[in-house]
């Protein structure tokens, strides 16, 4: 019996020492394998922390939290359709915000909401109407060519190469 004790004592000791030899010189299969956790698990991480601050940042909140954009450009927006209207649709800062890359991606934000396949033309003025169809269909231009000014005041743009 105590044999037995001191062959089973023997084993564990010999198991725990094998374990420490591992611990402290591990294999390149398991340093690999640890690494390859730790990289996904900081991506989770990163990824996380990247999503959350993209998500507090994209907000009308987050916008108008200075005065500035409060007082002026908030106001503008607060006077148009866009913010108003019969349908309860609101535009937000995040949805829209620069004019360049309206023009760069043909107006994808307004297309977003106002797409040409479900536009009515017969339900718009006859000037509109022809507008659409003579540029917006045929891809000549694009929303933002003619409606610049939609949510806010356009700012004096004389002297600036480009603006017509």
């Amino acid at each position: 019996m105590i044999q037995i004790n001191a062959s089973a004592g023997l084993l564990k000791a010999k198991l725990a020492l094998e374990l420490w030899q591992v611990l402290i010189r591990p294999s390149s299969v398991f340093g690999l394998g640890v690494l390859v956790l730790a990289g996904f698990m900081a991506g989770v991480i990163f990824w996380g922390g990247f999503n959350t601050a993209l998500e507090l940042t994209n907000t009308e909140k987050f916008c108008t939290g200075c005065h500035e954009m409060k007082d002026n450009v908030f106001a503008e927006l607060k006077s148009t359709i866009h913010f108003t209207n019969r349908s309860g649709v609101r535009a937000t800062c995040p949805d829209c915000h620069e004019w360049a890359r309206f023009k760069a991606n043909d107006s994808l934000e307004c297309r977003n909401c106002h797409s040409a396949d479900s536009m009515d033309i017969t339900k718009q003025s006859p000037r509109a109407s022809v507008a659409h169809q003579r540029f917006l269909f045929t891809k000549e231009k694009t929303c933002i060519d003619c409606h610049k000014g939609i949510a806010h005041h356009l700012p004096d743009m004389r002297g600036v190469p480009g603006w017509q």
